[in-house]
């Protein structure tokens, strides 16, 4: 999002230590999303100018990029640290069995759902309530010292505040996509989608940055609006 926002000011140098920054997180959900924001980005400039240039350098990167990541695949370390993780199971991996635990808290969390599917358990009350449901799962340890949480945005919403709560959301979101569809917006649009594609693992919904980032969507386009009604009037 940081990286989008230095876009959308015009801080290029800004945008490129930012998104070279991601690489020091070791995340897989935030690597792929800013992959996807990058996506989106050189697609919508293709489809706009058309031109054999931007084409040729969208190729050389795409070319780039699959290179980069077949070779990086191939490093015992990146191996070991995101394919071992994704897909290997428990029994054939020494590492922090990332894939086996977030399935046990989507089925936690699924469960609660299931038990309250209108409202929800209540805001916030995923991890005081996760001993309730998950007592009947091997793969986390109940009763540990620190807050649970889904590790799924879209679930944490099923959980805690059901279908009402789920839905309000869905509208919310699909409203700031709306406003942002307009062309001096689109690049905020595509950290948007990118956003939204790494809320399947994301810790929470309620950090703060995020709702900061959709007032900023929101504040411009009322923004445009006003100067262009200023604009009509005179």
């Amino acid at each position: 999002l940081s990286m989008a926002l230095a876009i959308q000011i015009k801080a290029y140098y800004r945008a490129i230590f930012l998104g070279c920054s991601i690489l020091s997180t070791l995340s897989t959900g935030a690597l792929f999303s800013a992959l996807l924001y990058l996506g989106i980005i050189g697609m919508r400039m293709v489809w706009r100018r058309r031109t054999l240039k931007v084409f040729a350098i969208a190729t050389a990167v795409s070319g780039l990029a699959i290179f980069t990541g077949v070779k990086a695949v191939s490093d015992p370390f990146v191996n070991g640290l995101v394919v071992q993780k994704v897909f290997v199971s428990r029994d054939d991996s020494s590492w922090t069995d990332s894939r086996e635990v977030r399935l046990d808290l989507l089925r936690v969390g699924m469960k609660m759902f299931i038990s309250s599917p209108l409202f929800g358990t209540g805001l916030a009350q995923y991890g005081f309530r996760y001993r309730e449901y998950a007592d009947k799962y091997e793969g986390i340890a109940v009763g540990q010292a620190q807050k649970t949480i889904p590790n799924n945005v879209y679930i944490e919403l099923l959980a805690e505040s059901g279908l009402v709560g789920f839905v309000l959301f869905v509208l919310f979101t699909w409203r700031a996509l709306s406003f942002a569809a307009m062309r001096a917006l689109e690049n905020l649009q595509s950290a948007l989608i990118a956003m939204l594609v790494m809320f399947l693992a994301f810790p929470s919904f309620s950090i703060m940055y995020v709702w900061f980032f959709l007032g900023i969507i929101f504040g411009l386009r009322e923004q445009h609006s006003l100067l262009a009604k200023t604009q009509a009037r005179n």
